[in-house]
């Protein structure tokens, strides 16, 4: 038969000098000790009418004590460090109801080991024997689900989120500052600077994605990202509606003034707002805890996820479907005439947008295995999205401002005709404005200097009465 004393020993032996602890106890409270690779005694003596103290040895033969076995929780009391692991570990392992082989991590006191815990169930029902046997291994924690200062790609992301938001702000200023432009007017300055505003703002949440994963960060990562996402969305999705309800639907055809069109993104920001407030209640984003056990490797890590599957469903479903749905009305609106709508830059827009976000959605799932890598990527797609949007709106009526103003600088001034040019003079009468008509090959000066050098017949002269149209000489003779 094998004795107590015989499995501690046994344990002592294979696993001295080993970082990783053994501990054998029973599955029924209070969980006595068995034995331990510590080789700590599962016993201990204390007073018999008090078995809180210990027995004191020294005051002689006239104290009563007796023997007692030790409980798992009780070895938190002993010298030995790795006794306290082995009590650490029972409480987390206690916690998860000791499942069997699953990993669950814990922590020695005041040490910043972190131990991965597994429980096994060992029964013999002759003997009417129910042991868990636990073992204890130390893990490092991952640090590639979190981008904190120091990492690779802490600057990386930096400038990524950073450039999106100046390229952003500064397209939104510029339309601002062109917003008495006829082309800047005609596109609904206002309703775009609020979209480009609101790329600025999504671009700038990324920043969140910095620093380490708490439960704080989590979920302000939750409400940022996704509520400015549906915000400059909803201005680009209602912006598509528009157009296409003014094309006409059928044999309808209908108006929709800018003061509407503003109204219509709020019930979408409002329904994003809702969902995010139910999820923060009920299944918030928040730091869970994932040991794994790749083969011989044990990995820890921390990393922002949902209790459930529930969040992720609901924002593929809203959000991807105002993309969907967006896609379809901008494909409708195609064929419209590019000088009365920017039904291409919406196409460019909404399709860009689409493929983007479903290139992100693989990748993070199929390569991207670390959160670190994928909110990095994330911020990549947002970058390009949105600056790809603010750009196809902005960049055209910039360019026709640009142009329109380069073609009147080239038509003012003098006015070339065949044959004849054409000037007016200020100041050659005291009555008002002179036109004096010229042949191609004479000196202009010289007209100017003395008109009657000109074409007599073309010289005109104001009537000094208002209202009385202009004489010419010719009709003076």
């Amino acid at each position: 038969d094998t004795t107590f004393e015989d499995l501690a020993r046994f344990l002592q032996t294979n696993y001295k000098g080993a970082p990783t602890g053994v501990a054998i106890f029973e599955q029924r409270e209070p969980h006595y000790m068995i034995a331990s690779s510590t080789g700590s005694s599962s016993a201990k003596t204390v007073l018999a009418e008090d078995e809180t103290k210990p027995c004191p040895f020294a005051e002689g033969g006239n104290v009563l004590c007796k023997a007692v076995r030790i409980k798992a929780l009780e070895l938190k009391s002993s010298k030995n460090e790795m006794d306290h692991i082995i009590s650490s570990a029972f409480l987390r392992q206690k916690e998860e109801g000791f499942p069997n082989n699953k990993l669950v991590s814990a922590r020695a006191t005041n040490k910043n080991t972190l131990y991965a815990t597994q429980s096994k169930h060992f029964s013999l029902e002759e003997d009417n024997l129910e042991w868990t046997i636990m073992i204890m291994t130390p893990v490092e924690t991952e640090g590639a689900d979190q981008i904190v200062k120091g990492d690779t790609l802490f600057g990386a992301l930096i400038a990524v989120t950073t450039l999106g938001f100046a390229i952003c702000t500064f397209l939104a200023g510029t339309l601002i500052r062109y917003r008495k432009k006829r082309e800047v007017i005609a596109s609904d300055w206002r309703f775009m600077s609020v979209f480009v505003g609101g790329c600025a703002l999504l671009n700038a949440s990324c920043l969140t994605f910095l620093g380490p994963n708490t439960d704080a960060m989590c979920l302000t990562r939750m409400w940022l990202v996704h509520w400015f996402f549906v915000f400059a969305l909803s201005f680009l999705f209602i912006k598509t509606y528009r157009v296409y309800k003014l094309i006409g639907s059928g044999y309808s055809r209908v108006t929709i003034t800018h003061a509407k069109a503003a109204r219509l993104t709020l019930p979408l920001i409002a329904l994003q707002t809702l969902i995010l407030l139910i999820f923060t209640f009920v299944d918030p984003n928040k730091r869970n805890e994932i040991i794994e056990n790749q083969g011989s490797n044990i990995t820890h890590r921390y990393v922002c996820s949902h209790d459930t599957q529930a969040f992720f469903a609901v924002m593929l479903t809203y959000e991807g479907g105002l993309i969907l749905v967006g896609c379809v009305l901008a494909f409708k609106t195609r064929n419209l005439d590019d000088e009365f709508n920017e039904s291409k830059q919406i196409i460019f827009a909404m399709y860009d947008l689409a493929v983007i976000g479903s290139v992100l959605l693989i990748v993070s799932k199929a390569v991207a295995t670390s959160q670190g890598a994928q909110r990095v990527l994330f911020a990549v797609g947002v970058f390009w999205t949105t600056c790809f949007a603010s750009l196809v709106f902005v960049l055209p009526r910039l360019i026709q401002v640009r142009k329109r103003a380069s073609q009147r600088n080239t038509s003012s001034g003098i006015t070339m005709r065949q044959g004849t040019s054409r000037i007016t003079v200020s100041g050659m009468s005291s009555q008002g404005n002179t036109r004096v008509t010229f042949g191609q090959n004479e000196d202009i000066s010289s007209v100017i200097m003395n008109p009657q050098k000109g074409n007599t017949n073309s010289v005109t002269e104001p009537s000094s009465k208002p209202g009385k149209a202009p004489v010419s000489s010719s009709d003076k003779k």
